[in-house]
C-alpha cells in the first residue's frame, strides 16, 4: 500500500470497507482485517485498536474535516506498515509490540501523546499536528511540514532523525543518542533550547527564537551549521568536543550570553556569520585539537 499525495494506491485483490457505508464502526471494519479502512469524516466515539497493518484513511472525497476518535493503539503483531490519514486523536497514541514496524501519519491531528511500548519502529509525519512532545525511542523518525507543540526528543542509538519544514513551539529538537540527523528550514520557539546533538548533525536554514537556553549545543560528532537565524536566545551556538565543525552563514543576534563558543574540537570552520548585539562574546573559540 502506497500514500501518495494523500491518496491512497490500493493494490489489486485489495481489500476495502467504509465506515459507516458498510460497517456500521471503526472497530468492526478493522476486526474484519480488510486492507483499508476509508472513514467519512465525522465525530466517533470509539478508541480504535488495530492490529494487523492497514491504511485506516479519511474517505478520498473529503478533504478538509477530520475523522475524530478519542483515542488510538497499534499491538503490532503483524509486523506491517500501518497508514494513517485525516485522523484526529484526542487522546493518546499508543504504540504496541515488538516486531519491526513503520508508521505513516498524514494530515493527523494527534492532541494527546504518544506512547511507544516497542523497542523497533520507524514513524513518519507529514502534515500533521502534535499537541505535545515526542520523547520517542525509535529507529528512524521523519517530521515533514508538521507543527509540534513541545519538544522532539529521541534517545536511541544509529537512529537516523529528520526534521524539515516544521513549526516547533516551547520546545525544540533534542537527539541524544549517535544518529544521523537532519534539522532544515525550521522555525524553533519559545522552549528551554533549540537543537540539541550528540550525532553527526546538519543544522540549516532555520528560525530559532525566544529560547531560554542556548539555540545550537552540539556535543559530538560531526555538525554543519549554516543559514540559521538566531534571535532573542539564552545563548548562540555551543560546540564542546565534537569531532569537526563548520560554521557558516548564520546570523545571531540579541543573544543574552555569547554568539558562538567553541572548545574541545578538532577542527572547527567559522566563516561568513554576523553576531549583533550580543551580551558576552560573539565569538570565542579555544582549546582546539586540530585547525581553525
Amino acid at each position: 500500500m502506497l500514500l501518495l499525495g494523500g491518496c491512497l494506491s490500493v493494490p489489486a485483490g485489495a481489500t476495502t470497507l467504509t465506515v459507516p457505508d458498510q460497517v456500521a464502526t471503526i472497530q468492526a471494519a478493522l476486526d474484519a482485517r480488510p486492507d483499508t479502512v476509508l472513514v467519512r469524516p465525522g465525530v466517533y466515539a470509539e478508541s480504535p485498536q488495530v492490529i494487523y497493518d492497514v491504511a485506516l484513511l479519511r474517505t478520498p472525497d473529503s478533504s478538509s474535516d477530520w475523522v475524530v476518535v478519542d483515542s488510538l493503539t497499534t499491538h503490532n503483531e503483524s509486523y506491517g506498515p500501518f497508514y494513517f490519514l485525516g485522523l484526529q486523536v484526542k487522546g493518546p497514541v499508543t504504540i504496541i509490540g515488538g516486531g519491526v514496524s513503520e508508521y505513516h501519519f498524514t494530515q493527523c491531528d494527534l492532541q494527546g501523546s504518544v506512547d511507544d511500548h516497542i523497542k523497533n519502529y520507524g514513524m513518519i509525519l507529514s502534515r500533521c499536528r502534535v499537541g505535545g512532545s515526542l520523547d520517542l525511542w525509535i529507529d528512524y523518525l521523519t517530521l515533514d511540514s508538521c507543527d509540534v507543540k513541545g519538544s522532539v526528543t529521541t534517545s536511541k542509538d544509529m537512529s537516523p532523525v529528520i526534521v524539515r519544514g516544521c513549526t516547533i513551539e516551547g520546545g525544540g529538537v533534542s537527539c541524544l543518542g549517535d544518529n544521523v540527523v537532519y534539522v532544515e528550514n525550521n522555525t524553533i520557539r519559545g522552549g528551554g533550547f533549540g537543537v540539541h546533538s550528540r550525532s553527526d548533525v546538519t543544522i540549516s536554514n532555520n528560525l530559532i527564537e525566544d529560547c531560554s537556553g542556548g539555540a545550537i549545543t552540539i556535543d559530538q560528532g560531526w555538525a554543519t551549521i549554516s543559514n540559521n537565524v538566531i534571535m532573542r536566545c539564552g545563548a548562540g551556538i555551543s560546540v564542546d568536543g565534537a569531532n569537526a565543525v563548520s560554521v557558516a552563514g548564520n546570523t545571531i543576534d540579541q543573544s543574552r550570553a555569547y554568539g558562538l563558543a567553541a572548545s574541545g574540537v578538532y577542527e572547527v570552520n567559522v566563516s561568513g556569520n554576523t553576531f549583533r548585539n550580543c551580551v558576552g562574546d560573539g565569538m570565542s573559540v579555544g582549546d582546539l585539537q586540530g585547525g581553525q
